[in-house]
């Protein structure tokens, strides 16, 4: 990770792939990427759902359509931790 502008950082993983972090405007920032913690939720969704994903296919289910509605409710005083976190799963295919 690669600090660029005020509290923007150019991130690169192993695959190659490459995001833009970027703080909130109240912290400095200028909402020119992911933020940390969105980034932190994004994650576990996508840990989730894949995870759930290979489940159903060893299960011979025929998903045809596959979304996860995240959502993060974070603490009011810093350090705004993720106090709850509800993933809505909604499946779509054969029965």
């Amino acid at each position: 990770m690669v600090w660029r502008d005020k509290v923007r950082f150019e991130a690169e993983a192993e695959s190659g792939h490459s995001l833009t972090i970027d703080g909130a405007p109240e912290a400095g920032g200028e909402n020119a990427g992911f933020r940390p913690m969105e980034l932190m939720l994004l994650g576990l969704g996508g840990c989730m759902a894949f995870d759930v994903l290979m489940i159903l296919r060893k299960m011979r289910q025929e998903i045809s359509s596959y979304t996860i509605h995240l959502e993060g409710i974070r603490a009011d005083e810093p350090p705004r931790v993720y106090t709850e976190v509800r993933m809505n799963h909604i499946f779509k295919g054969r029965v």
